[in-house]
């Protein structure tokens, strides 16, 4: 895999983890609308490692820049 390869998909971890992150918030929303707080609490741990992946591969694509 050469540093183009990696970086594309860097960016689309990136993307796919924003987007999860923003799914994952709404359906926090819908349940704690709901009033169900266990299933709230679990999409909202799930939104923030899905946040925690999307830093690590903005970081890593950074470091991947940094070095060309």
């Amino acid at each position: 895999m050469n540093s183009h390869d990696g970086q594309s998909t860097l960016k689309l971890h990136a993307g796919i983890s924003i987007m999860a992150v923003v799914l994952c918030l709404f359906v926090t929303w819908i349940f704690i609308h709901l009033g169900t707080i266990t299933p709230a609490i679990i999409f909202g741990v799930v939104a923030l490692i899905c946040l925690g992946i999307f830093v690590g591969c903005r970081a890593r694509l950074a470091k991947v820049r940094g070095k060309h």
